[in-house]
């Protein structure tokens, strides 16, 4: 009986069991239990989790106009933050220029390389002078310019026995085209004065290398130190050139020369239509370079709107870069407590948010978007650049113990 009995309240217990377990599963009364479950465990979480702080930016990051100079560094050097100064409006833009079809300007150099450009004028050596003035000239031109560069004499030397090799080595060192600025500037620094003065004959290849650009505006500057010793004509080549049907002038620039071989470069420029410049010293022709250079610009408003706005806007970012960089340096000085302020033009103080570590990120950040932007600085600048990145590392190096 008692066995009985407890087999009926096992099979009890059983029914019981079965039971809830069928509530348990059944989804009506499960999805509420869950969505209760899962709706507390959210708010427990939002309750326990710290919102993440959004980064705020420092005055380093706050860069107005983009120029990559942050607004309160322009502010302290006198710049406006709000506008970039050397992206101002370009003057060639004008009305006045909007009806100008851009002109096809080429350009050959003709260089004496003869073996008397190695003697020195003054204080330079005539060779070193004459390639500075046209590495100069081509740091400058605008795209609208073609280029091409013409050297004879050497080859060989100027010794009878190499007269023939010498008079006949006219090379085209650079061939008349689209400026690549590295490449002429490489290709200026491939020869040196050895040889004899074809002056004649090089005129008269001119003819074949503007074949083909009559209806453009052609030029030739001619750079020499002597006269024609390789017995072909200047004059006649200068005339048989200008006949040619071409837009052409001959321009010369010449360079320490006795008597006779200035009258006869003298007549070349003037069959050819243009200018003789006369030049003793280096820095004679220095001079007469320039003028030449400002005499080039002004033959078509366009190229000379072209060429004056490239002067501007690579002064102007120089300019800029060099009185930022002053300036950092003393707040980057003055940030590591040193307040001997190096360039006293441009004094700093530093206020409680001036870091050395970004203060010097700035400085390595600005000189490489300078870099990029001025691509190809002008003669002058490049020295200064030059010198000044010498003396700041100098300046830059701790002082031995």
């Amino acid at each position: 009986m008692i066995l009985i009995l407890l087999l009926a309240g096992g099979v009890l217990s059983l029914f019981r069991a079965g039971k809830s377990l069928q509530k348990i599963n059944s989804p009506s009364s499960a999805i509420p239990e869950i969505k209760k479950s899962s709706s507390t465990i959210m708010n427990s979480l939002k309750s326990t989790i710290t919102p993440t702080t959004t980064l705020t930016k420092t005055k380093y990051d706050i860069d107005t106009d983009g120029d990559s100079y942050p607004d309160f560094l322009e502010i302290a050097i006198d710049y406006d933050p709000n506008k970039d100064e050397c992206l101002a409006s370009n003057p060639c833009d004008d009305p006045e220029f909007k009806n100008v079809s851009t002109p096809k300007v080429n350009v050959i150099f003709i260089l004496d390389s003869s073996g008397s450009m190695a003697q020195m004028a003054g204080s330079e050596q005539k060779m070193a002078v004459a390639k500075g003035a046209l590495s100069k000239y081509i740091a400058n031109l605008p795209e609208q310019v073609n280029v091409g560069l013409m050297v004879y004499g050497h080859t060989g030397s100027n010794n009878t026995s190499d007269k023939t090799l010498s008079c006949n080595s006219i090379e085209m060192i650079y061939p008349l085209g689209k400026i690549d600025k590295n490449v002429f500037s490489q290709k200026i620094n491939t020869f040196q004065p050895t040889g004899w003065t074809p002056i004649g004959s090089s005129l008269l290849i001119t003819k074949q290398v503007f074949s083909g650009h009559e209806k453009e505006k052609n030029m030739i500057l001619l750079i020499s130190d002597g006269i024609e010793t390789c017995d072909s004509n200047p004059v006649g080549a200068a005339t048989e050139v200008k006949n040619a049907g071409l837009d052409l002038t001959i321009d010369v620039i010449g360079f320490n020369l006795d008597s006779n071989a200035r009258s006869q470069l003298k007549q070349v420029a003037t069959i050819g239509g243009g200018t003789y410049f006369d030049a003793q010293t280096s820095q004679d022709f220095k001079k007469v370079a320039d003028t030449w250079w400002e005499n080039f610009r002004a033959t078509n408003k366009f190229l000379a709107c072209s060429t004056t706005n490239l002067f501007r806007d690579t002064d102007c970012l120089y300019n800029k870069y060099m009185k930022a960089i002053k300036y950092l340096l003393n707040l980057r000085d003055s940030a590591q407590g040193d307040n001997h302020q190096f360039f006293k033009s441009v004094p700093a103080t530093t206020q409680a948010d001036d870091d050395p570590v970004l203060i010097q990120a700035l400085i390595d950040k600005i000189g490489k978007e300078y870099d990029l932007r001025v691509k190809q600085p002008s003669e002058v600048h490049n020295q200064d650049l030059q010198r000044f990145r010498e003396q700041e590392k100098i300046y830059n190096t701790p002082t031995p113990n």
